[in-house]
């Protein structure tokens, strides 16, 4: 079967530096896989050559099979590469629902986005059920209307994944969405993706440095030092590895 996510070989330098030697992963369709490793290891790096924010040197980017190593990232978004940010990355001075909205009038690509931006767009009714759809799946319905400087972080983070998600993504890009988190809800950010992959099937990239979400919460992980692949299989069998506990976890203990 062809994997929902492909990248083959890819490398990155910056002023002579390597931040990236030749690094291939795959993601079968509706899995989800970790990509670990200390700060500096090329991780966000590998994000913006996925997307298209930065172009490799060499390599490839497949999307469902499709090379799409040399489109830009709102065509790479359009064809089904949906991300959230580390640093969350929320409009002020507009709803919950607004927010949607303006990544449903991007994946259309109907020309409209700019009368959004000053005001002047009307909503249509099949827009505005999409959107609901959305924040109904996330449990966001009861503050569509809500502005987004009054949410939580937790719920802010789950704003991103709904206009994520309104790109209609084969696969999912989610670069430390645990980051500001407590516990709780971390542990409520999770079990909400879960239940949303498990009814739309797109796949899942997670970048994440709390150990324990990476181990619950993906089937297999990938390792990152230095801008290369050090330890990729099963998560827990990488967790355990003796090499990635010590250099990368120390003490910390995986979940069992």
């Amino acid at each position: 079967m062809t994997p929902a996510l492909r990248a083959i070989d890819v490398k990155k330098s910056f002023s002579g530096i390597v931040a990236l030697d030749n690094v291939t992963i795959e993601v079968a369709e509706g899995e989800r896989v970790g990509l670990i490793g200390p700060n500096g290891a090329g991780k966000t790096t590998f994000f913006n050559c996925l997307l298209g924010v930065l172009r490799m040197d060499g390599g490839k980017v497949e999307l469902a099979g499709e090379d799409v190593s040399r489109l830009p990232v709102h065509r790479r978004a359009r064809l089904g590469i949906g991300r959230t940010f580390q640093r969350i990355e929320l409009f002020p001075d507009s709803t919950v629902r607004e927010h949607l909205l303006i990544a449903e009038r991007t994946r259309r690509g109907d020309g409209r986005l700019w009368k959004d931006l000053v005001g002047l767009g009307r909503p249509k009714a099949d827009e505005i059920a999409r959107c609901d759809e959305v924040l109904e799946l996330l449990g966001l319905a009861d503050l569509a209307d809500e502005p987004i400087e009054r949410l939580s972080l937790g719920k802010g983070r789950l704003v991103e994944v709904g206009r994520a998600l309104m790109t209609e993504p084969k696969v999912l890009l989610l670069d430390e969405p645990s980051s500001g988190l407590d516990r709780a809800e971390t542990a409520a950010l999770a079990q909400t993706l879960g239940e949303v992959q498990s009814q739309q099937g797109f796949a899942i990239l997670l970048v994440e440095h709390d150990v324990e979400f990476v181990s619950t919460f993906t089937t297999r992980a990938y390792v990152l030092d230095f801008g290369r692949l050090i330890v990729e299989g099963p998560t827990r069998e990488v967790m355990a590895s003796d090499e990635v506990r010590t250099a990368y976890l120390g003490d910390l203990e995986v979940a069992e």
